[in-house]
């Protein structure tokens, strides 16, 4: 049968070949041949397509049809779009036409998260910006052509002068991010540009953003801020994960007042669980069993090392608790998450400097069962290197 699994996706061109044999000898639908394509590196797609005609057109379609990422990268000021195998399909410069070349623009850029909306239009944190900036493809582009079409600049939308982390749904583009002496914010954007922003106590400072499982609400990583660098931990273990929910009418509005401070996820006493001791927290992604990926410093106690914790969540998301601890590999300190097809995580990582020429792309399976239990540590595997990589999201 046909790879159900991110973790196929070093199948190599052999492969690719018997399953196109295998194809044209019993007569299986050529759909079937083009997903097992959807899950191989580019470069083996490739090599292999030339010699079968029939893997030829699956590998084209595969190609155009499967997801790709898209990164920011604080060192070129620019955002890169992937494939999944890490292969760069192109990259544009982060800024304003009229800001590309301008000497404000050059020096004081510095670009954080970003996120896909649902018509296909990247947002990007920018400071220089104070707000985030909206890259949309040409009208009308037919979704086999994408990878194609070049991303132009569209609006910049006003938020905060320290934009991070970034989601969108049901419409609408939430972020948060922190002011200079006035705390943080968290903010939604409709369609016209107008913005909220919750006046409830987020209390702390807002680095990442989520969305809950099945779009349900958001979920915040927040710490306590102290006198320590940005790159480092901070003296108390203070991150903890918010909870924001939203009201079923309208779709995507928000569920409380001001008068009601957000819930942070407790610890699943019923199950056994502690929630882990999360130390400046960065970013978060769920997969699609509902286990919550957090990328922390693993504790003051532990110096520099970055991890990213598995979380396993109460059916009504109050509560939850550490499963797994995974590093990467190389010394690399984990920053961006982002979940692609329900099972495959990437993360941005850097050596110990954010925005650092040598930081990398990695990826790796959620390390659920099929039927969504917790089945291995995940071992993440480092696809390709991305100079100043932070932000990361998947371009369905």
């Amino acid at each position: 049968g046909a790879p159900t699994r991110g973790r196929l996706g070093r199948l190599r061109p052999v492969v690719l070949l018997a399953a196109s044999a295998a194809m044209l000898a019993t007569k299986l639908p050529a759909e079937l041949l083009q997903h097992v394509a959807s899950y191989v590196p580019a470069y083996h797609i490739k090599a292999a397509a030339p010699t079968c005609k029939a893997l030829s057109i699956a590998a084209r379609n595969a190609l155009n049809e499967r997801p790709m990422l898209a990164v920011t990268s604080t060192t070129a000021n620019s955002v890169v779009l992937l494939d999944i195998d890490g292969s760069r399909v192109k990259r544009w410069n982060a800024m304003p036409p009229d800001r590309i070349k301008t000497r404000f623009g050059l020096e004081r850029s510095w670009v954080t998260g970003i996120a896909c909306g649902e018509d296909m239009s990247l947002h990007v944190g920018q400071y220089s910006a104070h707000g985030l900036l909206t890259f949309a493809l040409p009208p009308d582009v037919p979704r086999a052509a994408r990878a194609r079409s070049a991303y132009s600049y569209e609006q910049t939308i006003r938020t905060t002068p320290s934009p991070e982390g970034i989601v969108c749904a049901h419409g609408f583009v939430y972020s948060v991010g922190v002011t200079q002496g006035h705390g943080s914010s968290l903010w939604r954007n409709t369609p016209a540009r107008t913005l909220e922003e919750k006046p409830s106590l987020l209390v702390g400072t807002l680095w990442g953003i989520s969305l809950m499982p099945e779009k349900k609400g958001l979920f915040i990583a927040a710490h306590d801020d102290d006198d320590q660098e940005v790159e480092g931990p901070t003296i108390e273990d203070s991150g903890r994960i918010l909870a924001v929910r939203f009201s079923d009418e309208p779709a995507g509005s928000f569920k409380h007042g001001p008068e009601r401070m957000p819930t942070a996820l407790r610890d699943w006493d019923a199950a056994g669980l502690q929630m882990p001791p999360l130390n400046r927290p960065t970013d978060l992604a769920c997969c699609g069993h509902g286990s919550l990926f957090v990328a922390s410093f693993r504790g003051y106690a532990f110096d520099r090392e970055r991890v990213i914790y598995k979380i396993a969540l109460s059916e009504d998301r109050t509560m939850g608790g550490e499963v797994c601890c995974i590093t990467l590999p190389d010394g690399y300190m984990a920053c961006g998450l982002t979940c692609m097809r329900g099972d495959v995580l990437y993360a941005t990582a850097h050596d110990g400097e954010i925005g650092s020429s040598n930081s990398a792309i990695f990826s790796f399976h959620c390390g659920c069962s099929d039927v969504g239990e917790h089945a291995e540590v995940p071992h993440p595997t480092k696809l390709t290197k991305v100079p100043g990589a932070h932000g990361i999201t998947s371009v369905p």
